[in-house]
């Protein structure tokens, strides 16, 4: 049995791994958390992606795929943020 070779890369705060066995996996780093603004880059640059109608077919779905955990992840900030105001404001009365 061959031994796997596994590649690693770390983007944006992301930690890639990556075999000739496997398909690549996407973690979020423990050590930092991604802001709201930078979620808001990521996700326009998706989107200016999408846009090329010469994109291959094969990027598609992991785009979309992406796009979605972002805006996911950015409805959560939305939810903690909103909670925290109110959370305020209800300590004011």
């Amino acid at each position: 049995m061959k031994p796997e070779i596994v590649l690693f890369y770390r983007f944006s705060g992301f930690k890639f791994f990556s075999s000739c066995n496997t398909t690549l996996f996407i973690i979020m780093s423990a050590s930092k958390k991604i802001s709201y603004t930078e979620s808001l880059a990521e996700l326009d640059e998706i989107l200016k992606k999408l846009d090329n109608v010469e994109m291959p077919l094969e990027e598609l779905s992991p785009l979309v795929k992406r796009a979605s955990s972002i805006i996911e992840r950015c409805k959560q900030q939305l939810f903690e943020v909103d909670a925290e105001i109110q959370q305020m404001l209800d300590e004011l009365e």
